[in-house]
């Protein structure tokens, strides 16, 4: 989720700035719109002043006309783009912002899933898996704390009588305890 969340907002600043890009374009053009309908109406006037004294046909000053129309059809087309992109635009910017929650949010599970132990150590009765889906409270494994390994072991009663110390409260004796492991060739020895 998190990687998915990070190519989701590269993805979102890139249209944004993609946004940003053709409202500059956008923007010249309604410029250009402009200068071009400001031609096209000068020419027009002086085709009509031209026409009333004769020296232009009327079919120039229709011509003329109809071009100043349709100078004027294309800057309303451009100032529509540029409307459009400035639109873009903050759709843009609240995408980046959305998929920045997102990437937050992926990572606090991130954070949030992980579990640390509070010592290393190896790993014993593995179950969990690469995309294993856990619940809360299932045994993924036995983590071994090498400095506080436990041993067992069987006495009798009688054995274990003579374990306690005397007096009140059955508590064990201070006794030294020493430990051996046989692993084959390799003994291990605690004291």
């Amino acid at each position: 989720r998190v990687k998915d969340a990070e190519v989701a907002l590269a993805q979102a600043e890139t249209d944004w700035s993609e946004a940003k890009d053709t409202l500059s374009l956008s923007t010249a053009e309604v410029d250009t719109a402009r200068r071009q309908l400001a031609l096209k109406k000068s020419d027009m006037l002086r085709k009509s002043r031209l026409t009333g004294k004769g020296f232009v046909a009327e079919t120039a000053l229709e011509a003329a006309k109809n071009e100043a129309a349709n100078a004027e059809q294309t800057l309303i087309a451009k100032r529509k783009a540029q409307i459009t992109a400035r639109m873009r635009i903050e759709a843009g910017r609240l995408t980046v912002e959305r998929a920045k929650i997102a990437l937050e949010d992926a990572k606090k599970a991130l954070r949030d899933t992980a579990y640390r132990a509070p010592f290393a150590g190896p790993l014993h009765d593995v179950v969990a898996t690469l995309g294993k889906r856990v619940s809360e409270n299932e045994k993924l494994g036995v983590l071994i704390d090498p400095a506080s390994l436990e041993v067992s072991f069987r006495v009798t009663d009688a054995e274990f009588g003579r374990l306690l110390a005397d007096g009140p409260g059955g508590h064990l004796k201070p006794l030294t305890v020493k430990i051996r492991l046989d692993l084959g060739a390799r003994k291990i020895s605690i004291d």
